[in-house]
């Protein structure tokens, strides 16, 4: 995540949805807690995802 605001962002919640019926989000949300000013903060694995096994080969899973 980044804070590209002259503030202090305090108690950071991401939760990511999805209406597509081919993906299902198994781990949604993450707490970033504080980060500062013009600051960047990363998490290895914050988010999973399972792609059904039947999705088409010609789908593209793109955000809108």
């Amino acid at each position: 995540m980044v804070n590209a605001g002259g503030a202090t962002a305090t108690g950071v919640n991401v939760t990511l949805s999805e209406s597509d019926p081919y993906i299902t989000f198994s781990d949604w949300q993450q707490s970033y807690g504080t980060i500062t000013s013009f600051d960047t903060v990363q998490i290895t694995d914050a988010f999973a995802a399972d792609v059904s096994d039947t999705v088409r080969d010609d789908i593209s899973l793109t955000s809108p």
